[in-house]
């Protein structure tokens, strides 16, 4: 059996959405409050996973200040004609080895200026 309810009966008035609208105003602040919380705590763990993230950084960094950090890296090449590389103890530093078929000046392209209008013939672009 469904309930009986007087909602305005003498009156003429609403009252189910007139105490709806007021439990949601009532109510307002507190999910003001929750949506700020749930940015806050968002906020939280960003900054904890970038923490993290920086903080492996930091290890990495200080396992490469120790010579030692560099022995196990090794250096291939994907011809072996062209380049060999050796490492150990005694190494040198690291330097950098190209074969280059033309000058590395002319592998460069020229800056080209903007075009200040289109080529003749061409419609005027639309703004």
């Amino acid at each position: 059996m469904a309930g009986i309810t007087f909602g305005g009966l003498a009156t003429g008035l609403d009252t189910n959405a007139l105490i709806t609208g007021l439990m949601a105003a009532e109510r307002f602040p507190y999910d003001a409050l929750t949506t700020k919380s749930n940015l806050v705590a968002g906020a939280r763990a960003t900054i904890s996973a970038m923490s993290s993230k920086l903080n492996a950084l930091k290890t990495a960094a200080d396992a490469l200040s120790e010579p030692a950090g560099f022995a196990s890296l090794v250096a291939t090449s994907s011809d072996a004609a062209v380049v060999a590389s050796t490492s150990g103890t005694g190494s040198q530093g690291p330097t950098t080895c190209r074969s280059l078929s033309s000058p590395v000046s002319s592998a460069r392209t020229p800056r080209r200026r903007p075009r200040t209008r289109p080529p003749s013939g061409w419609p005027a672009p639309s703004r």
